[in-house]
């Protein structure tokens, strides 16, 4: 849940504009940060039937959903706080994660297009785009957008793990290696990928002596 985990912030520092809906927001808020996903869904749902059109109690929902892994639930959720708030760059960016979780992938390339033209100096954000890119077969893409995510965050282990993967795919084995070198330098074993760049990496040393 990576490309979830920063949402979280938002939540504590909403600003309601109705005085009936701020226990609901401040316990549901408190309840995502306990991980008591259920109950934050329930305390959003309450504030929504008091406010039908209260954005940030549409968006908490989603974000709970979203731990919950109910994505399409969410993406209705989401498709709401839109409603109410157009502008809002972390609604279009939680719908993206979620349709590329259930792999409605030109939505999602969609709603991360629309993140990317409002705001386009976060990494995670050109992460999130580049993975749908690769699902899509877009290797260029691709690889545009996590080279773009290690630019803006060069310690983001992941974006060279992702990196390195487009470059192993397009046959780039010299740089794909370096890269899985530092997502293992950066990484670690933090995400449970490290045996599977070292195997890679074995992979593309036994190429080299072979050729």
């Amino acid at each position: 849940m990576k490309l979830f985990s920063y949402m979280i912030i938002l939540l504590v520092t909403i600003n309601t504009a109705f005085s009936e809906n701020k226990g609901n927001m401040s316990q549901a808020a408190d309840a995502i940060s306990l991980r008591e996903y259920d109950k934050a869904v329930n305390l959003y749902s309450e504030t929504v039937n008091i406010n039908p059109k209260y954005a940030p109690a549409h968006y908490g929902k989603a974000l709970a959903l979203s731990y919950l892994k109910k994505f399409k639930e969410a993406a209705v959720s989401y498709s709401e706080a839109i409603k109410y708030e157009p502008k809002n760059i972390s609604s279009y960016y939680g719908r993206g994660l979620c349709y590329t979780r259930i792999a409605d992938y030109q939505s999602a390339l969609s709603d991360l297009n629309k993140v990317l033209s409002l705001d386009s100096n976060q990494a995670n954000y050109y992460y999130a785009r580049g993975l749908v890119h690769y699902y899509l077969g877009n290797n260029l893409a691709a690889f545009y957008d996590f080279n773009k995510s290690i630019k803006l965050d060069p310690n983001d282990g992941a974006s060279y793990y992702a990196r390195a993967t487009i470059n192993r795919l397009t046959k780039k084995n010299d740089d794909a290696k370096a890269d899985f070198l530092k997502y293992i330098d950066l990484n670690k074993n933090r995400d449970g990928l490290m045996s599977e760049a070292q195997r890679v990496i074995k992979d593309i040393e036994q190429e080299q002596i072979e050729d």
